[in-house]
Parts: C-alpha cells; structure tokens; sequence
C-alpha cells in the first residue's frame, strides 16, 4: 500500500513524474502490476470524492492518466 500511494503522489505531478521516468528508475524498479494496479484505485477513490470544481480535479485526473501509460510501457 504504501508504494503505491508514493506512485500516486509522484503521478500527480509532471515534473516529478518526468523526473522519475526520465531518470531511468523504472528501468531498476519497475513497480509490479499490482502495485500499480493500487495507486490507480486510490486515484480513482480521490477522483470519487471530488466536485467537478474542486482545484485538484485536474491534476489527479492527469495522474491517473500517466499511471495508466506506464502500464503500456
């Protein structure tokens, strides 16, 4: 669980996100399926909870969609 609520976080920002592909960790810890499988569900959760004016509607919505890039990958 707590890997990944560290991949949801880090997939909420770009930047970070970005930084973290580009730096190759995945190449050296690649997360499981599962794991990834799990930030997407707390995304997905946190996505529930939110209006549709809520400030961080759009930046979880563009975490969701990077985690499930990397599952193509």
């Amino acid at each position: 669980m707590k890997d990944a609520q560290r991949i949801a976080k880090i997939a909420e920002s770009a930047y970070i996100w970005n930084l973290f592909v580009e730096s190759g960790l995945f190449a050296y810890a690649t997360p499981t399926r599962e794991v990834l499988e799990e930030a997407r569900v707390i995304l997905e959760n946190d996505l529930k909870r939110l209006s549709e004016n809520h400030p961080d509607l759009e930046r979880k919505q563009k975490a969701l969609q990077r985690l499930k890039i990397i599952n193509i990958l």
